[in-house]
């Protein structure tokens, strides 16, 4: 069974491989993989990332990756 922990995991090794993770695209990953229970839709009727897997995620990556707000994309800090 997947946890938020995992999932952190999950997401550290594709960004690692891609240099960067589009939040959308991810949520429907999650969502496809790792089962609906890790997503959720926003107030905008996207598909969104589940604030314990977001927490993990940032508990993990705090000094190496960057949220570009904007874009809604991660980055490894350079």
């Amino acid at each position: 069974m997947a946890t938020p922990k995992a999932i952190a995991d999950w997401m550290l090794e594709e960004l690692k491989q891609e240099t960067i993770l589009c939040q959308e695209v991810v949520a429907h990953e999650l969502s496809m993989l790792f089962g609906e229970e890790f997503t959720y839709t926003n107030e905008n009727g996207d598909l969104a990332i589940d604030e314990r897997v977001l927490r993990e995620f940032r508990n993990l990556t705090a000094n190496m990756v960057i949220s570009v707000g904007g874009e809604r994309v991660w980055r490894l800090k350079q």
